[in-house]
């Protein structure tokens, strides 16, 4: 029934639609993943939607066919270098491209080589927009010296301390870790406990058992 009144929305002029129905169709109950891709690509050429590019990289991110990583990749890299047509809304899905991708390069996985400076570049600008999924995954980088960034205890500290301040619960659950064992911290048992706490009511896994 959305589908239809999405329709209806595109025939009379409302360019929003088509990336509501490109959405829609790629992610719903009942996908239609060509028709839905079909959508997402106009509303990216037509409204530059990073949300429509975004859509079509989890798409094809989704896809069985191992060969759409390529795609998958265009697509996140086309999220990055659109301009957003609302800041505040297309700000979370430029900053979750920045982050995939970030830890694609790190690790060296399908979607790119590994490439440790574009790696942390990327990882850097999501994390100084405040996107705290990146400040948690550049800390622990950081932290514990992974994926070929150097170990920088307080640097990757800080970053942890950003991402749990903002609700992450991964965050939460390694701020409590570090202070019960001192890693790189005065050892803090209250401060741990606290952290540890703030994290499974979020129903973290680690920290609920």
């Amino acid at each position: 029934q959305a589908a239809k009144w999405y329709q209806k929305a595109i025939k009379y002029g409302d360019h929003e639609a088509r990336c509501e129905l490109g959405c829609l169709l790629v992610s719903g109950e009942e996908p239609d993943i060509e028709a839905g891709r079909k959508w997402l690509e106009e509303a990216v050429q037509i409204n530059h939607s990073q949300k429509a590019a975004w859509y079509l990289a989890m798409s094809y991110l989704r896809d069985s066919d191992p060969n759409m990583s390529v795609k998958a990749a265009a697509w996140l890299e086309k999220t990055i270098a659109l301009e957003p047509e609302d800041s505040k809304k297309a700000s979370v899905f430029k900053n979750d491209a920045l982050t995939w991708l970030g830890i694609c390069c790190a690790r060296g996985e399908e979607l790119a080589a590994k490439d440790v400076e574009r790696a942390r570049a990327l990882l850097e600008e999501a994390a100084q927009n405040g996107y705290a999924k990146a400040q948690f995954v550049l800390g622990q980088y950081y932290h514990n010296g992974e994926y070929g960034l150097p170990k920088d205890q307080l640097k990757g500290l800080q970053y942890i301390k950003e991402a749990a301040e903002q609700g992450d619960a991964d965050a939460q659950y390694m701020l409590g870790c570090i202070y019960e064992f001192g890693d790189g911290v005065e050892q803090n048992g209250e401060t741990a406990w606290n952290w540890y706490v703030k994290s499974a009511k979020q129903m973290q896994k680690e920290a609920c058992t």
